[in-house]
């Protein structure tokens, strides 16, 4: 029998709201070990936001002093209750991937390798039920669950 997301999916979806500044997201990310946040604002979900996202946005240009410089102009904007400084809301994907508990593993990975995702949130009747990354992938490759016949022609 096919696995299912409800089979391999990670039930404790991290999230958080649109309005967190940036500034505080990768401080999230890094303390969370997470790659990836459901996005909610006044508790609907509203999108999903990754560490690629905030990449993007990124202005690559940017020198360490420029960089610098903004983390200070960041922190007076957010002392101050300012709009100046980017938001979750800002970077994140609106438009956002989604499996039901029951869909098969195999074409869960078919839309993330198409889609080029790393996560996929998993939903039931609008809610978030779950995430699946790539590396589950890898961890059921590991554990014998997934892949199992290429394993002998490699050996």
């Amino acid at each position: 029998m096919e696995l299912r997301a409800r089979d391999v999916m990670t039930h404790a979806v991290r999230v958080i709201e649109a309005d967190l500044p940036l500034t505080e997201l990768e401080h999230r990310f890094l303390a969370d070990e997470v790659g990836a946040y459901a996005v909610c604002q006044a508790g609907k979900l509203v999108g999903v936001v990754t560490r690629t996202d905030v990449l993007k946005e990124m202005d690559l240009d940017n020198t360490i002093e420029q960089l610098a410089a903004d983390q200070v102009t960041n922190a007076v904007a957010i002392s101050s209750g300012s709009s100046l400084a980017p938001t979750v809301g800002d970077v994140m994907t609106r438009d956002y991937h989604s499996v039901d508990l029951d869909e098969p593993l195999s074409e869960i990975a078919k839309t993330m390798f198409h889609h080029k995702l790393h996560h996929i949130l998993v939903v039931e009747a609008g809610q978030v039920k779950g995430v699946i990354s790539s590396f589950d992938f890898v961890r059921l490759y590991v554990e014998d669950q997934i892949g199992g016949q290429h394993k002998d022609e490699a050996e």
